[in-house]
């Protein structure tokens, strides 16, 4: 156990936030690119919801309107439910949570057996649940709200009221970089984003102490 404490104390673990929309997921890819273990905190959230799980009876306890055949989760209908509903979004993430951050501690246990010299855990709220703290550093991907709604209603094809709710479920990305490490920041194309990422990305490298 003490030797486990060790190897996880010369491990160094950042999280990565952003906005819904704000390109989170391809700076989350560009980081796998360049050698360093990411977990996904969406993974590892379909991985705690699974039919069977403690959580998925939990939440079909309280909405089983959002249940599958098979005893899962219909994200895409709970998703409809919590961001409705600001109270039962605060049950959720009560339930939801508390399980995603032991499967992800167990992860980053894996990753310091393994000898990794940094991890990091992509996940969309950490300054909203206050997990800031249990990281080395944050780094921000932001993007204007104007670029935020745009994406989000191209993607999931979402009425301009759905998309302004689920921006209003997260702290604004105004308020997220005064509490960031480090910001990217992704109002263009794909290719000013991959450059903004190698300048950023040495960045958090230096300040952490650890050789590209």
């Amino acid at each position: 156990m003490e030797k486990e404490k060790l190897m996880r104390r010369k491990m160094k673990r950042v999280a990565l936030t952003g906005g819904i929309a704000s390109g989170k997921s391809t700076v989350s890819a560009l980081i796998r690119q360049a050698g360093v273990p990411v977990a996904d905190a969406d993974v590892l959230c379909r991985q705690v919801m699974a039919p069977g799980t403690e959580a998925a009876r939990k939440i079909l306890n309280l909405w089983p309107q959002a249940g599958t055949q098979d005893g899962g989760i219909d994200r895409a209908e709970l998703a409809r439910i919590v961001f409705a509903d600001a109270s039962a979004r605060q049950m959720e993430a009560g339930i939801v949570l508390p399980a995603i951050q032991s499967a992800f501690e167990a992860w980053a246990s894996e990753r310091a057996s393994e000898g990794a010299a940094l991890c990091v855990y992509d996940a969309a709220l950490i300054f909203e649940h206050g997990l800031e703290r249990e990281f080395d550093g944050v780094l921000l991907v932001a993007a204007d709200e104007s670029v935020q709604l745009e994406r989000l209603r191209a993607r999931n094809a979402l009425t301009e009221d759905e998309a302004r709710r689920r921006l209003a479920a997260q702290w604004p990305l105004t308020d997220k970089q005064k509490k960031a490490n480090w910001v990217i920041f992704n109002n263009g194309s794909r290719e000013a984003l991959a450059r903004e990422f190698a300048r950023v990305w040495a960045e958090v490298l230096s300040e952490l102490g650890i050789s590209s």
